[in-house]
């Protein structure tokens, strides 16, 4: 992320202030990159990991759960995704959830899908999150799959933005509302991409702590707010047209307090009330920013 810009009242990255408060000082360590800065976190998690290493970077953090995350997909729509999914050979499979694919298959079950999907999965590059993702998979006889050491969704997604994708048709099971951007960044590479989601997205159960962060934004107390999915912009401008405060918190991220998407899906809500927030092109740990 990049920080804002540099306010003359605190002191800039990289530079040791010595017990005469001159630079340099004999026994002081260097003082981190965002030292002095306040970023806020708005995601589906009450700790998500970008916290650690802005933490480390010298950021004071408020993490805040913009909305609630519940692996019970709207059934129309996996449905619609499953069809979508059979109409075509399928390439690559990524699971990232073991949870959310048995619930898929299962829904497949009673649709009297099941046996045409195993099918279709058998015949593509097999792609799991994890142990527990790769044996959701080896339950349906499956055995050939790829993980990753790092057990993580954006590994394996990182690792198919490094090669071509034009042309290939990619099947993602989606339980969270981060993918959507990196799926986007698929498609940007030519991929034709199917997105299964195997969640649903509530507001969080206490508004308050929403509340009190628009509330933060518009007294410019924080320096970036950091959105990781469509559903938690879409939750910050509802909470604060809720409260009557839409415009002000539209001025403050216009003008004073950064806005940092995860991705242009992520960025869209802002865009479109006429906000510039950073974006990342790529929407993967690799990425690259622009305004």
């Amino acid at each position: 992320m990049a920080p804002p810009p540099a306010d003359p009242r605190r002191p800039a990255a990289g530079i040791a202030v010595g017990g005469s408060g001159r630079p340099g000082g004999s026994n002081s360590p260097a003082i981190a990159p965002l030292t002095g800065y306040t970023v806020a976190l708005a995601t589906e998690q009450r700790r998500p990991a970008i916290a650690a290493p802005l933490e480390e970077a010298g950021a004071k953090v408020v993490a805040v759960q913009a909305l609630r995350i519940v692996a019970q997909p709207d059934e129309d729509e996996l449905r619609a995704a499953t069809e979508q999914c059979l109409a075509a050979p399928i390439e690559e499979l990524i699971v990232t959830s073991p949870f959310g694919f048995r619930s898929w298959l299962a829904a497949a079950q009673r649709w009297h899908l099941a046996d045409r999907l195993t099918a279709a999965f058998g015949r593509a590059r097999l792609l799991a999150r994890d142990g527990a993702s790769a044996d959701s998979l080896r339950e349906l006889g499956l055995r050939e799959i790829w993980s990753t050491a790092a057990a993580s969704t954006e590994e394996l997604l990182r690792y198919l933005l490094a090669h071509p994708v034009a042309g290939r048709r990619i099947v993602v099971q989606v339980d969270t509302p981060s993918l959507r951007d990196v799926c986007r960044a698929l498609r940007r590479q030519g991929a034709d991409v199917v997105e299964v989601s195997t969640y649903r997205a509530f507001p969080p159960n206490h508004a308050e702590q929403l509340r009190r962060l628009v509330d933060q934004v518009i007294r410019w107390q924080i320096d970036a707010i950091a959105l990781t999915s469509p559903e938690a912009t879409g939750s910050l401008l509802e909470q604060a047209e809720r409260d009557r405060r839409l415009p002000e918190l539209l001025n403050a991220l216009c003008e004073e307090v950064s806005a940092v998407c995860l991705g242009p899906v992520t960025a869209a809500a802002l865009v479109a009330q006429g906000c510039d927030p950073w974006s990342g092109r790529s929407a993967t740990p690799t990425t690259s920013w622009r305004r």
